[in-house]
């Protein structure tokens, strides 16, 4: 029941909820494509009005974006003795405006309390989600506005300022918020001290700018990730996500886990935290390969120009990963209906195939009958998944006197069903869509059929 009910709210979530709304945010704002900034605290300006967006809503913070670029706020914080006015971001909301616009990374989670002790921050705005509440009292310590957004995260300390933030009036709530900012510059009464750590980065990757690295505007395709992924110079795809844990050291499990991976010719892809934490260590620039690499993955990174951990978003952004995953499969080449291409591994007396590769047919795309890979979904074989899952990773699905296929009624009923037209489209307990079968593994197939 925890695999069912598991793999049901992962597609509900992944699928069903992340995808609309990544998609609809690229809808409003854009398709983010590759640009470059900057991480770590060091992005802050003493001479500047420092502004840090922190949170996951990202209505809010593009039109702060859009508010700080008006010439009417630029005068503005000149006349108030600034510069002029950078803005820098932290967690989701960080990743949101920085693949759209390059502004730089503030930090991550853990980073929040430390953008305000550098004596630096002016203003920091949050919305909801990863917001500490301890974040007001750091901020009477120093000159920092600290403004919230969301009615769901308002603080109850008489230092926060609420400026409820209503999408009607957008423009207008962001240039109030920057106007306080740009106000508060000359309050400043610690000594500023920022530190001087900062890292460059490439970010801003999807489904699309992935395709167009590799084979350019008129020949973009998966096939060349695939065809290195055959001929063993990259060994296989890693998505890398999560936050940062008080209970450790700062972003060490994150970096430990994507240095092994590339290191061993695995390329990453990341969001959230997670992706900051690598900006920071400098693992989002194409020169990073050479250094942290393994010889395949070098090659490729180096022949295509692309960082060896790619930067997708923010944390909900997750979907895209699970997109480009399903780009690779339906790319095809990488599993047994790859044909010749996809039985170097079963020389050796086994057949090895990505996860991935063996659940395509389950759900993410179905086969029409002419093979073509199309876009939607097929009802899952829970007990399909379970079998897939184990077997991929070793441990065997159930004790083998339990199987289906050692009880011979069974076994004999399973063989026959490998070889009955339309056997694919059998049905178990939990059902297979019918048109879903030539993507199934033949494993998978003989359990619905002997489990029937």
């Amino acid at each position: 029941n925890l695999m069912k009910q598991g793999t049901r709210a992962a597609i509900a979530d992944g699928w069903g909820g992340s995808m609309l709304a990544t998609e609809l945010q690229d809808i409003l704002f854009g398709t983010p494509t590759p640009l470059t900034s900057e991480a770590n605290l060091g992005v802050l300006k003493a001479d500047m009005v420092n502004i840090v967006i922190h949170g996951h809503e990202p209505v809010l913070s593009e039109m702060i974006v859009a508010a700080t670029a008006t010439r009417e706020m630029q005068d503005y914080a000149r006349s108030k003795g600034a510069k002029g006015i950078q803005l820098s971001g932290i967690c989701c909301t960080a990743n949101e405006i920085l693949q759209r616009h390059g502004v730089p990374l503030c930090g991550t989670f853990l980073q929040q309390e430390l953008a305000i002790i550098t004596g630096a921050c002016d203003a920091m705005v949050v919305d909801i989600q990863c917001i500490f509440q301890n974040l007001a009292n750091v901020a009477k310590c120093f000159h920092t506005k600290l403004i919230t957004t969301h009615p769901i995260a308002r603080m109850e300390q008489d230092n926060v300022i609420h400026i409820e933030f209503d999408e009607h009036y957008a423009i207008d709530d962001a240039k109030q918020i920057v106007k306080l900012a740009i106000d508060n510059f000359k309050n400043r009464k610690a000594e500023v001290m920022i530190p001087r750590q900062k890292a460059p980065m490439v970010a801003g990757f999807g489904v699309e700018s992935i395709e167009y690295h590799l084979g350019g505007s008129f020949r973009g395709s998966y096939h060349p990730l695939n065809d290195n992924i055959i001929n063993g110079r990259i060994r296989g795809i890693g998505g890398v996500v999560g936050c940062n844990n008080v209970r450790t050291r700062h972003n060490d499990s994150h970096i430990q886990v994507v240095k092994e991976l590339i290191k061993n010719d695995v390329i990453v892809l990341t969001t959230g935290c997670n992706a900051i934490a690598c900006a920071m260590e400098g693992l989002l620039t194409p020169e990073s390969a050479k250094v942290f690499c393994g010889p395949g993955l070098a090659e490729v990174c180096e022949t295509v120009g692309i960082p060896p951990v790619l930067h997708m978003g923010s944390c909900v952004d997750n979907s895209r990963i699970l997109l480009a995953a399903v780009e690779v499969v339906k790319a095809g080449g990488l599993g047994a209906g790859g044909g010749q291409r996809a039985g170097m591994d079963e020389r050796e007396g086994h057949q090895h195939r990505p996860l991935l590769r063996r659940l395509g047919g389950l759900y993410g795309f179905r086969r029409d009958a002419s093979g073509v890979g199309r876009p939607g979904f097929s009802e899952v074989s829970l007990r399909g998944v379970r079998e897939a899952v184990w077997r991929h990773v070793g441990f065997g699905s159930r004790s083998r006197a339990a199987r289906p296929e050692n009880d011979r009624p069974h076994r004999q009923k399973a063989q026959g069903a490998r070889h009955r037209p339309g056997a694919g489209a059998c049905h178990d307990g939990y059902g297979v869509a019918a048109g879903a079968g030539d993507g199934l593994m033949p494993r998978i197939r003989q359990t619905c059929a002997g489990s029937k």
